[in-house]
């Protein structure tokens, strides 16, 4: 589960600092923008629970700030890529789908009984 999370955060952040999304999809740009805002969401969201999923050896809080910190900082980057252009809109859909992607893991945590399981196990 570790190594899906972190091949799928390397694409989403590739996809997230690529040149133009818009021609990746082959969408035009007037139809870009509702789709852009849900793929954000819908990213992070995904992210979230992956990786909250595994056992790592940090605490949980740790792993989402490190989530804000990519979110946030993609959009940033995006600013020094010709062809992009950061945005508000894209900064709240990728920190709503965190929260989203957070409360959707903890409810399945809880119902299964780990989620009181904060890091792997010391040895």
């Amino acid at each position: 589960m570790k190594l899906l999370c972190l091949v799928y955060m390397a694409v989403l952040s590739w996809l997230l600092l690529a040149g133009t999304p818009a021609r990746l999809l082959e969408a035009g740009a007037a139809s870009h923008e509702p789709l852009a805002t849900v793929g954000h969401f819908l990213g992070f969201a995904l992210l979230a629970y992956l990786a909250l999923a595994p056992r790592w050896t940090v605490p949980r809080w740790a792993v989402v700030v490190c989530l804000v910190v990519l979110a946030l900082g993609t959009e940033f980057l995006q600013g020094l890529i010709p062809d992009r252009i950061p945005g508000i809109i894209d900064c709240l859909s990728n920190l709503i789908g965190i929260a989203a992607g957070a409360a959707v893991y903890w409810l399945v945590s809880a119902r299964n009984g780990t989620a009181s399981r904060r890091t792997c196990p010391r040895a």
